[in-house]
């Protein structure tokens, strides 16, 4: 049974991992600004999502090993929700938080094309049709994966309340039977 904890926060350390590189690969630069590999690297990142960045620069600052830090603190919340003992309301609660962060991140990755932070939010129009017809494979991985975590969530979440239900159900009938 303990296994299904661990399985449940894989798609959000999985997810701050992915920023984690990202923020990572953007330090790199400062230090080698002619790796072409490490340009590629924090492009494609960035994409994803590095321009949420820009929100979340306001509440804990612009450096980038602050936000290293942010990631790893999170982490470890994570983590350790995983081994409370009402994990799958923690889990619950994870899993669909990453998964809507995950969709934001594609939002406003989608916007940027170039290395520039000058484009707006959402572009004007039929915004969805054209943010579709415009991810990107590594975004569609992550949504992908995002939408398996939901479901492997439901489940464990349905599971653990049937057992939990099936368990006062017996105890509720013990002392009708021995009076």
């Amino acid at each position: 049974m303990r296994i299904a904890p661990v399985f449940l926060t894989a798609f959000p350390l999985s997810l701050l991992a992915v920023m984690a590189t990202e923020r990572s690969a953007l330090l790199s630069l400062g230090a080698f600004p002619a790796n072409d590999m490490t340009w590629m690297l924090w492009l494609n990142l960035h994409a994803g999502v590095g321009r949420s960045w820009q929100a979340l620069e306001a509440v804990i600052g612009g450096a980038a090993s602050t936000h290293l830090i942010g990631i790893v603190l999170v982490a470890l919340v994570v983590a350790a929700t995983a081994k409370s003992r009402s994990w799958p309301s923690y889990m619950f609660l994870t899993n669909h938080a990453a998964f809507i962060l995950a969709v934001v991140f594609c939002l406003i990755g989608n916007q940027s094309k170039v290395s520039s932070l000058g484009a707006g939010f959402l572009s004007s129009g039929h915004w969805a049709l054209v943010w579709v017809t415009e991810i990107s494979a590594f975004q569609f991985f992550i949504l992908l994966a995002g939408l398996m975590s939901c479901l492997a969530c439901h489940v464990a979440v349905l599971r653990h309340l049937k057992r939990r239900d099936a368990l006062v159900a017996t105890r509720v009938k013990c002392p009708q039977k021995n009076p």
